[in-house]
């Protein structure tokens, strides 16, 4: 998060602020939204993403299992939540999901693995440096 007049805002905002616009990537891509994502953020991601091949995923604003530390404190029950969450990414069709949660990524990655998929998962960050 940065200051900015005064105001806090993500890298994300400033993006929007900014009017940046990413190269576009023809790799199809959904995207996870975090649980602690707010209005703000999320509309200014939307923007950045309608830069690229996305596609929405199916309860893409669901829980992906990691939930900061219960991956570790309730690992079968966050395992059932990430194959649940994998199988909507795989319906997409999408060839990468990304997010802003480096929790999600381990969440998002833990159920991918299990249901044995190669989609990649990214930070956000990540593919606009692509």
């Amino acid at each position: 998060f940065l200051s900015l007049n005064d105001k806090i805002v993500s890298i994300y905002e400033l993006l929007d602020i900014i009017q940046f616009k990413p190269k576009s990537n023809q790799e199809k891509i959904t995207f996870h939204y975090p649980c602690h994502i707010d209005k703000k953020e999320k509309a200014a991601i939307e923007k950045i993403l309608k830069n690229f091949n996305f596609v929405e995923c199916e309860n893409a604003d669901t829980c992906c299992g990691a939930a900061g530390n219960f991956i570790f404190t309730n690992n079968k029950i966050s395992k059932e939540i990430s194959a649940k969450k994998a199988q909507d990414i795989i319906n997409s069709e999408a060839q990468a999901v990304v997010t802003t949660c480096p929790s999600c990524i381990l969440g998002l990655k833990q159920g991918l693995i299990s249901e044995k998929s190669d989609i990649e998962v990214m930070q956000l960050s990540e593919l606009l440096c692509k």
